[in-house]
């Protein structure tokens, strides 16, 4: 007769030792992928880059070697504190390419809210990491998402109207939505002035020939910043700030809370919102 596996207070088998140890070194792989994925869009601003293409190819690599999990007796030992480790190591490298660089494209140079911002970002991390208290680690959530939320506003407002059509695409059409226009059925203004970034036929007179080019559920997303602030990046700052509190509190605890901010703080992070993609 076999007897059933141990169980939780919550019903769920018990994990023996040794498959507890087994996501330490997949952890630090899916690490090491965010961080080559973040530096390969930082490297080509989304664009074709050669370093890119080896990045990406390295971020793949660390995926499928996370998934088949080999087993790396001599990391595995390192337990928990390893992940940490690396997660730490991979924020403040993300921080450095971040805070280096200009966060956005149209943003007035010399400002110093990024770097005010990176003392913050680190505080909370570290006082979670090695407080043994249980009021401190429970601030370091929502101490990054307020410090995010904070430099996006800025960011926003730094940059009011960026020189991007998808800017222009997702502005003009929640204005055109509200108004009881069709989206789909306007056209837009060509900002580029020249017809060959689009298609033959599609710019004739300063004027794009054709509608709103994304899906409704884009345009949706888009409208409560829209509505409630004058400027549709508003949802998708809102956005990130939630993808990054449902990775910190589905399994609340150090790990989550690094991963959280591995993915808010992915050096093009703020170049991303600030061009409304």
């Amino acid at each position: 007769m076999v007897e059933a596996p141990p169980v939780t207070r919550a019903g769920a088998p018990e994990e023996s030792p040794g498959e507890q140890s087994r996501v330490v070194f997949p952890a630090i792989a899916f690490a090491g992928a965010a961080v080559s994925l973040g530096l390969a869009v930082q490297l080509g601003g989304g664009n074709l880059h050669p370093d890119s293409i080896l990045l990406l190819t390295l971020a793949c690599v660390l995926c499928v070697l996370g998934v088949v999990s080999p087993r790396l007796g001599f990391i595995e030992k390192l337990g928990e504190e390893a992940v940490v480790v690396a997660l730490g190591a991979g924020l403040a490298f993300q921080l450095y390419r971040l805070f280096t660089a200009r966060p956005g494209l149209y943003l007035p140079a010399g400002s110093a809210m990024p770097f005010l911002a990176a003392p913050a970002i680190l505080l909370a991390l570290g006082g979670s990491w090695l407080s043994n208290g249980r009021w401190l680690p429970r601030l370091a959530v929502p101490v990054l998402l307020v410090t995010y939320f904070l430099l996006g506003v800025w960011l926003i407002q730094e940059s009011p109207s960026p020189l991007i059509d998808v800017y222009v695409f997702q502005r003009d059409a929640a204005g055109a939505l509200l108004s009881g226009s069709n989206p789909y059925a306007m056209t837009f203004p060509d900002i580029y002035g020249s017809s060959t970034l689009y298609g033959q036929g599609l710019s004739t007179n300063g004027r794009l020939n054709f509608g709103f080019p994304y899906p409704p559920l884009s345009l949706f997303l888009a409208l409560p910043g829209y509505v409630l602030a004058g400027d549709y990046r508003y949802s998708q700052l809102f956005a990130m700030m939630a993808a990054a509190g449902f990775i910190a509190y589905a399994q609340p605890g150090h790990l989550a809370t690094a991963a959280a901010a591995l993915f808010l703080f992915t050096p093009r992070a703020l170049f991303v919102l600030e061009q409304g993609w």
